[in-house]
């Protein structure tokens, strides 16, 4: 037309009439009806473009839900004001399978929600009940998906090289204390249909009161490390054994001359010894680990980092009254000696230049070796506890969460319950499914507790 134009100003299109000033035109707003059937005429006769006027509707929010989940909140107006709104209950639509209902008394949506998926609402509303007229209104309400109900659980394939179960527990149970460990894969391995990488290994050595807990966490990346991780356990444990078998007098003779919380030149001397000692066997036993992964690796004809995996071992020596410990450890996790006052870390767990790196056991092991060895002798020892990072990450998070002494007295009000089982190794299995958004790795835990002494009625004591 001769007498009009189109301009873009300011990313929106204005018709300019001639000798009128420019109006808006929207091609997705709301119409007022009542402004769009007059015409007008111009002076000279001609009949000017027809306009809309522009007129946006009430826009309504209500907070998203969570399949399973309790739920409670308003339908809120956000705009021309933001303000709760009087809704019409009789008026609103919900499907009846969404398991939500509207209470007109606390005017909210309410209940547990069965299914994922967005809905309109569509219900009447007023802004008070003052207001005579009821207006029309419609908000999106999002149920999300539980998180858990999208992981899904698939077989590995059945002729790949190292078949291993899905998990595994173990208790061995003594005359003052109890050994259990659990191992459950995680649901990342579920998803992507591949084999629980970590492995565990507890034992006492028999006619003694020596014993051994042992966790190893394959590499995710590494093609064949659950593989790595069982070679590893039961390579440091043989080492172990042997040569506690050999030696356990000789140690037990060393503990008696070490008095507990004394920094007495005895009590160093025997210290040093102790720590020489294990500081020896600990390397002999990584190195023997090492040369079993690295002949499976020749077997296979593929590179050892194929079976790449951490280590951590704890030796204990486990009294009526006092606990020695001997660890060593290599990568994440964690190893410590629980008590109600205090917890003691014996180590600390290896990262990465990015989350989730760590070290593994490999050749350059000897670097540092001193750092991964510790000894400990406490009169005040409730529980030993070794642990991937499957369930260090979800439970303490980073290296300051397992200094904090909280968060272990948290970590213990959730095990100690499944300790007083009939079957505490089972039972810690099936509490190591626990769901933490984010954690889905492998879990093991390996535990030395204390059996409770309880006095009868004479005064003495008993298990």
């Amino acid at each position: 037309d001769a007498e009009t134009e189109l301009s873009l100003i300011n990313d929106r299109f204005v018709v300019k009439p001639c000798s009128t000033t420019p109006l808006l035109l929207s091609t997705t707003a709301n119409v007022d009806s009542s402004n769009t059937d007059h015409k007008q005429n111009n002076p000279s006769g001609k009949q000017n473009h027809e306009v809309k006027m522009v007129k946006k509707m009430p826009h309504f929010q209500i907070p998203n839900a969570r399949v399973g989940q309790d739920y409670q909140a308003r339908i809120q107006m956000q705009y021309p004001v933001k303000e709760d709104v009087l809704i019409c209950s009789e008026s609103i639509k919900i499907p009846e399978d969404l398991g939500i209902v509207f209470d007109d008394e606390a005017q909210q949506l309410q209940g547990i929600p069965l299914q994922a998926g967005e809905f309109k609402l569509a219900f009447q509303y007023k802004n008070s009940e003052a207001a005579q007229a009821w207006s029309s209104g419609e908000v999106t309400f999002i149920v999300t998906a539980d998180p858990r109900s999208l992981w899904q659980v698939n077989e590995p394939d059945i002729n790949a090289p190292y078949q291993k179960a899905h998990s595994d527990h173990q208790l061995i149970q003594t005359e003052y204390f109890n050994l259990a460990a659990c191992s459950q894969r995680g649901r990342s391995h579920e998803h992507a249909g591949t084999f629980r990488d970590d492995d565990f290994l507890i034992a006492r050595v028999a006619e003694t009161d020596w014993s051994l807990l042992i966790v190893a966490d394959g590499a995710g990346s590494a093609s064949y490390s659950r593989q790595g991780s069982l070679l590893a356990v039961q390579s440091a444990a043989r080492t172990l054994t042997d040569y506690l078998e050999q030696h356990h007098l000789h140690l037990d003779l060393l503990l008696q001359q070490w008095q507990v919380g004394s920094d007495d030149e005895m009590t160093k001397s025997v210290a040093q010894q102790i720590y020489k000692d294990f500081h020896d066997t600990f390397y002999k036993t990584a190195q023997v680990a090492i040369e079993a992964i690295e002949q499976e690796a020749e077997l296979k004809q593929v590179a050892a980092k194929a079976y790449a995996t951490t280590l951590l071992v704890a030796v204990v020596k486990q009294c009526e009254q006092k606990t020695f410990i001997s660890t060593f450890w290599m990568g994440d996790g964690a190893i410590a000696v629980y008590a109600k006052e205090k917890v003691r870390l014996m180590g600390k767990p290896d990262g990465g230049e990015f989350a989730g790196q760590t070290r593994f056991l490999d050749r350059s092991f000897a670097q540092q070796f001193g750092s991964r060895v510790n000894i400990g002798y406490y009169d005040d020892c409730e529980a030993v506890i070794l642990m991937t990072d499957g369930i260090s990450d979800p439970r303490f998070e980073t290296d300051a969460g397992l200094a904090n002494h909280e968060k272990w007295q948290a970590f213990w009000q959730e095990i100690e319950p499944q300790l007083q089982q009939p079957h505490p190794d089972q039972a810690l299995l099936a509490w190591s499914k626990f769901f933490s958004a984010g954690h889905h790795d492998d879990r093991t835990l390996a535990i030395l507790w204390n059996k409770p002494v309880i006095a009868d009625m004479e005064g003495l004591a008993h298990d």
